[in-house]
């Protein structure tokens, strides 16, 4: 195993150089994977994830954590659903998704872990914003993706390839062929140099 690998291991299993400071832990969770399934127009839709760390706390309150080794989304874009993974796990552990975590619990820590500034000052970053909880942003997605579901089980609804073509430009996304996405920006590159 590697240096690094090492080191995120650690952090993930929560052996003493992974605790952050002041941290109660009861029980740990490390890469816990879940279901989450809730009623929608089409039948019933099951969100699955895997959580890379879930603690128990004394207080009995839940922490979860993300590891990145690059740089984290911030807490505004979880905020208003740009980057929903954390937000989305907070709903699947209060929805009862994940097997030996209680339904119901409250989120009192919700962040990532960056690796990258592991042993060089504070790896930890919060995801909860001034302004709303962890609870509320897990309600605040559980709403955003009931919405989402409901939207797309309506069958007069269009499947667009991207969604948000402002962020989506680094990737190809997997339908781009079907919607002639090359042949369209073909077009518009010829359009800008007449």
């Amino acid at each position: 195993m590697r240096c690094g690998g090492r080191a995120s291991w650690r952090l993930r299993s929560g052996s003493s150089a992974g605790r952050r400071a002041g941290s109660s832990v009861a029980r740990r969770h490390a890469e816990i994977g879940g279901a989450w399934a809730f009623p929608a127009p089409a039948g019933e839709f099951k969100l699955t994830g895997r959580a890379d760390r879930v603690d128990i706390r004394l207080d009995g309150s839940l922490e979860i954590l993300d590891f990145k080794t690059g740089s984290p989304p911030s807490a505004k874009q979880l905020s208003t659903g740009l980057a929903p993974q954390l937000a989305l796990e907070v709903a699947m552990a209060r929805g009862g998704g994940f097997q030996d975590v209680e339904a119901g619990v409250s989120v009192s820590t919700l962040g990532w872990i960056g690796l990258g500034k592991v042993g060089k000052g504070e790896p930890f970053s919060s995801a909860v914003t001034k302004d709303k909880t962890a609870d509320e942003l897990g309600d605040e997605a559980k709403a955003r993706l009931a919405a989402l579901v409901e939207a797309f089980d309506d069958p007069k609804r269009a499947y667009v390839s991207r969604a948000r073509p402002m962020f989506e430009t680094r990737f190809e996304s997997p339908y781009d062929h079907l919607a002639r996405i090359r042949e369209w920006a073909l077009g518009d590159a010829e359009e800008g140099g007449e």
